[in-house]
Order: C-alpha cells, then structure tokens, then sequence
C-alpha cells in the first residue's frame, strides 16, 4: 500500500543546459511508488496531462526531453520527436530516482518528489525504466520475487 510520503526536492542538476536557458521553471513529475515493509512489492503510478498509468514495480529511471507540441498534437501522435534545450532532436536527460524511508517503525521505502527544469515554450515528455514484478511472491520467501526492466508509456506535461 503506498502511504503519502514526505515531500523531498530533487532538482537536476548537471544533466542539462536547460537551467541556463532563461525563463526556465522546474516542473516536479506527478509520480508516486512505494513499498511497505519488508520493501519487496513496490507500486506506483505515473500521471501525465493526457492519462496515468499503475506501475506494478520498483521505478528506477525517469528519461526526459521536451516538445513544443500541444496537448492535442501529443494525444494524436506520441511519437512525436523529443528534444533538448539546445532543439536537437535527442531526450534532454535521465534522472536515477532513489527512495527515502518514512521514518515509521518498519514503515515504507517512498519515492521522494523528482522535479525537472522545462525551458520556456516547450512542453515535458517523459516516460519511467521500472523493475516490473513478473513472478514470485513478494512475501515467500520459498517463492522469491522476480523482476524484469521495463518501460511505461509516455506522458506529456504542460509548461
């Protein structure tokens, strides 16, 4: 079960020319995953502008560029080309994510807040690397869980 988690910042620093850009304004992802103890079977969800989407894993990695599409534009094609802050035609960066404990007696492993910069006039594309759970049990120890890295779908963010 996912519990509210305190809010931590995370702001990317050092992956992007984005926060040279002016006008730049972070944007905190609309992400939450979790695992409660003994922090075997994480869950989370990921939401964007246009859906979310339940992540039945650990979320590892979150891959981001931007795009001066619309919403309307990005819900007819989301295969729409990303770019970074210089305009190339490449995702601006990755961010690691990490978890932070609760502070509760055995308590739950919760995914802190992760922000990323979003130069003016563009929109976030994002989408998440997670550990999807495909076998085991999280609570067997005879059954031991067993994960495989998998990707969710992309999600669009307004600036």
């Amino acid at each position: 079960m996912i519990q509210s988690a305190v809010v931590l910042g995370l702001l990317v620093s050092g992956l992007s020319a984005a926060s040279a850009i002016a006008d730049d304004r972070t944007v905190a992802l609309k992400l939450s995953s979790g695992a409660s103890y003994p922090f075997t079977c994480y869950n989370g969800l990921v939401e964007g502008d246009a859906g979310s989407e339940i992540v039945q894993g650990q979320i590892t990695k979150v891959y981001y560029g931007y795009t001066r599409a619309s919403l309307e534009e990005f819900q007819a094609n989301p295969g729409l080309a990303w770019f970074n802050a210089q305009g190339e035609a490449t995702a601006e960066g990755v961010v690691d994510v990490f978890y932070r404990h609760d502070g509760l007696y055995k308590g739950a492993m919760m995914l802190p807040e992760v922000s990323v910069p979003v130069p003016s006039g563009m929109n976030l594309v994002f989408r998440v690397g997670y550990l999807q759970r495909v076998g085991g049990s999280c609570y067997n120890s005879s059954e031991p869980l067993q994960t495989a890295y998998a990707e969710s779908g992309v999600f669009f963010i307004r600036n």
